[in-house]
């Protein structure tokens, strides 16, 4: 009798409608839409951006962590 041993199960990447939604409109364009989520973010919540984290320009934008630094480089970007 053979022991099996199981594999951890690898989560498929699934990305979100908006991500390819965003990932249709030209490169320069999406840091566009970046940046107004961000912005009516902001609005709506009466906040400063520099009380704000990566994750949070994350959220507001609507998009991961990862996009934003591969469109800003770092918080001093936006």
């Amino acid at each position: 009798m053979h022991s099996h041993q199981v594999q951890p199960r690898r989560r498929a990447r699934v990305e979100h409608p908006i991500t390819k939604r965003l990932q249709a409109i030209p490169r320069d364009q999406r840091r566009e839409v970046i940046l107004d989520r961000i912005v009516l973010s902001l609005e709506e919540q009466g906040a400063s951006e520099a009380d704000w984290s990566l994750s949070q320009f994350a959220r507001a934008a609507n998009t991961s962590r990862v996009t934003l630094y591969e469109y800003f480089g770092d918080l001093e970007s936006l």
